[in-house]
C-alpha cells in the first residue's frame, strides 16, 4: 500500500513547520533580544526620569527661596497677603514670624481651588520641633534659607524659611518669613509630564515598610529596574510622611501576543491561505487532471497521449515520458497480438483471430440479418508431402497455400486463418451463394495455377484443396437459434464429403 504523502498533506506540514518557525522566532527574538534591551531602556528612563524628580524637586525649593526673598524686598508682612499673591506665585500658604516666633501673620488659599486653608505649622506647643524651621543657619556671611518638605493637614507640602534681616550681611533679626506650597496630583503631573513616567502620592501605610525603600531625592542607580518604584518622601525632620509611586507604563515590555503581534500572525495564514490556493490551482489541479485522465485510460483499457502543454516544465516532462511509454506499450501490446492472433509459420490470422471474427460475424447476422459463407480447407495427402520432401518443405507449402488462399480476403468483414496443421478456415460475410461457389473455384484453379509439386498426391502431381463451405442465409434462419458450433461442423461434413468424392473439389451445404 503506498503511503507517501498528498500534496494536500505536504501543505500541512509545511504550514506546520512554518508556524513553528515563526514561533520560534518569536520566542528568540523576545529572550534574546527584545527583553534586554527594552530591560536597558525600561532602566535608563526610570534612571533619567527619577533625576528629573529629584531636580525638579530642588529646583522647585530653589524657586520658593527666590519667593521669599522677593516677599523680603517687597517689605512684607507690612502690606496685607492679597489672594492674587497665591495664584501669581503658584503657592498655598504664608507666613510671618517675629524675632520671639510669634506668629504676626498667617494665611492659607489653595492657589489652584482658590479656597481659605488652615495651618498649624506655627503652633510650637503642640508641635515643638517646628521651631528648627525658624533658626537660620549661617554659612559665612551668609544666612542660608531653610526647605524641605513638611506634614501638613492637607498632605505633604515643600516649605521655605528665610530670615529678614536688614542686608544680605549679618544684621539686626526682623523675624522670618516661610511659604508653602502643597503636594497635589496636579503639581505631580507637571514634574511628570515631560518624562515618560506616571506620578501618584499614597499614604504611608501599615503594611509598607519605609526602611526598605529608597528615598525620593536618592540618585538612582543604572540596572534592572523594575516599571514601578515607591520612594519615599521625608519631612525636613527625616520622618516618612508619604510614598510616591513612579510608574512607567508606556516602558513595560509587550506581551508576548499584542494587537500587533495578532497582525502579524494574520497576515501569515492570509498569506500561507493564499499560497495553498495558488499551490491547488498551479500544482495541484493540473496534476489532478492528468491522474483522473490516465485513471480513465486504465478503466477504458486504452491508451492515449497527454497533453504536453502544460505551465509547468515538470508535468510537461512526465507528460512526454508518459506518451514515449505509451507509444511502447502500444507498440509491444501490437507485437503481442501479433503473437496472439497471427499464425507464427504462414502469419495469418489464427484459429483465435477467426473465433473473435466468426463471434462479432454472428452477432451482425442476429442483429442486421447479414449472412455468411463459412469455408474449411485441407491440404490434400499432406502426410505424404511431409513424407517425402521433408517438414521443412511442407512448412514452405503450407506458406504458399496461405498466400494464395488470402489474396481472396481483401475486405475486413472476410477473414482467412489457419485452423490447425494443414487446415485452413475461411469467411465471406454478406455475400451470395453463388459468389462464394465462384470464389471457391477460383481458388482451386489458383492451386492448380501455383503447381506446388506433390510427387507422392495419388490425386494431382501438385498440392489440391479439399473445400467444405456451410452458407447462411440471413434472411432465412433464425439468428437466435443460430450455434457457432453447428455451422463449424456443417462446414466440416460438406469438407468430408469434398474428400470421399475424391479431393480437390468443393461441397456446399445449407444451415
Amino acid at each position: 500500500m503506498n503511503t507517501a504523502p498528498s500534496i494536500s498533506q505536504l501543505q500541512l506540514r509545511a504550514f506546520i513547520i512554518v508556524i513553528a518557525i515563526f514561533v520560534l522566532t518569536k520566542v528568540a527574538y523576545r529572550v534574546f533580544i527584545e527583553q534586554p534591551l527594552v530591560e536597558e531602556t525600561l532602566s535608563l528612563l526610570i534612571k533619567r526620569d527619577l533625576e528629573d524628580i529629584r531636580h525638579d524637586a530642588q529646583r522647585y525649593l530653589t524657586h520658593l527661596e527666590d519667593i521669599n526673598y522677593k516677599l523680603v524686598q517687597q517689605n512684607f508682612p507690612e502690606q496685607a497677603v492679597p489672594d492674587e499673591l497665591f495664584l501669581a506665585l503658584d503657592i498655598d500658604g504664608v507666613f510671618f514670624i517675629d524675632a520671639a516666633l510669634n506668629t504676626v501673620v498667617k494665611k492659607g488659599f489653595n492657589h489652584l481651588t482658590q479656597q481659605p486653608l488652615q495651618f498649624e505649622l506655627d503652633d510650637f506647643d503642640r508641635f515643638p520641633e517646628h521651631k528648627r524651621l525658624f533658626l537660620p543657619r549661617s554659612n559665612g556671611q551668609k544666612f542660608m534659607p531653610t526647605s524641605g518638605m513638611i506634614q501638613t493637614l492637607y498632605g505633604p507640602a515643600f516649605f521655605s524659611s528665610a530670615q529678614i534681616i536688614s542686608t544680605l550681611k549679618e544684621g539686626e533679626n526682623n523675624g522670618y518669613i516661610m511659604v508653602v506650597r502643597i503636594l497635589e496630583q496636579n503639581f505631580l503631573d507637571d514634574f511628570a509630564k515631560d518624562g515618560y513616567a506616571q506620578l501618584s502620592l499614597n499614604a504611608i501605610s501599615k503594611s509598607v515598610n519605609p526602611d526598605k525603600l529608597k528615598h525620593w531625592t536618592d540618585i538612582p542607580v543604572i540596572g534592572r529596574q523594575n516599571p514601578v518604584n515607591q520612594l519615599v518622601i521625608d519631612d525636613y525632620f527625616d520622618k516618612p510622611i508619604a510614598i510616591l509611586t513612579v510608574t512607567h507604563t508606556t516602558s513595560v515590555v509587550s506581551p508576548w501576543f499584542d494587537e500587533r503581534g495578532f497582525i502579524y500572525v494574520g497576515i501569515l495564514m492570509l498569506s500561507l491561505l493564499a499560497w495553498r490556493v495558488w499551490a491547488i490551482k498551479r500544482f495541484v489541479t493540473p496534476i489532478r487532471a492528468l491522474a483522473l485522465q490516465i485513471k480513465a485510460m486504465s478503466e477504458n483499457l486504452k491508451l492515449e497521449k497527454l497533453n504536453e502543454d502544460n505551465k509547468i516544465a515538470e508535468l510537461n516532462h512526465f507528460a512526454e515520458s508518459f506518451n514515449h511509454l505509451t507509444t511502447t506499450v502500444k507498440q509491444q501490446a501490437s507485437k503481442l497480438n501479433e503473437q496472439i492472433y497471427l499464425d507464427p509459420l504462414t502469419q495469418i490470422a489464427n484459429r483465435r483471430a477467426f473465433n473473435q471474427h466468426f463471434t462479432r460475424q454472428v452477432n451482425l447476422l442476429k442483429r442486421h440479418n447479414i449472412g455468411f459463407c463459412l469455408i474449411m480447407a485441407d491440404v490434400d495427402h499432406f502426410k505424404r508431402y511431409n513424407d517425402s520432401l521433408g517438414h521443412l518443405a511442407g512448412d514452405e507449402a503450407l506458406v504458399k497455400v496461405a498466400q494464395i488462399l488470402t489474396g481472396f480476403f481483401k475486405r475486413n468483414a472476410d477473414i482467412c486463418a489457419r485452423y490447425g496443421g494443414e487446415e485452413f478456415i475461411m469467411l465471406f460475410s454478406d455475400v451470395s451463394i453463388a459468389f462464394a461457389e465462384q470464389q471457391m473455384n477460383d481458388m482451386l484453379a489458383s492451386m492448380h495455377e501455383q503447381a506446388i509439386e506433390h510427387p507422392d498426391s495419388p490425386t494431382a502431381q501438385y498440392v489440391t484443396l479439399s473445400l467444405g463451405a456451410c452458407f447462411v442465409d440471413g434472411n432465412k434462419v433464425d439468428a437466435s437459434k443460430l450455434q457457432q458450433e453447428g455451422v463449424i461442423a456443417l462446414a466440416d461434413e460438406a469438407l468430408y464429403s469434398s474428400k470421399e468424392q475424391g479431393r480437390n473439389r468443393l461441397t456446399i451445404k445449407h444451415y
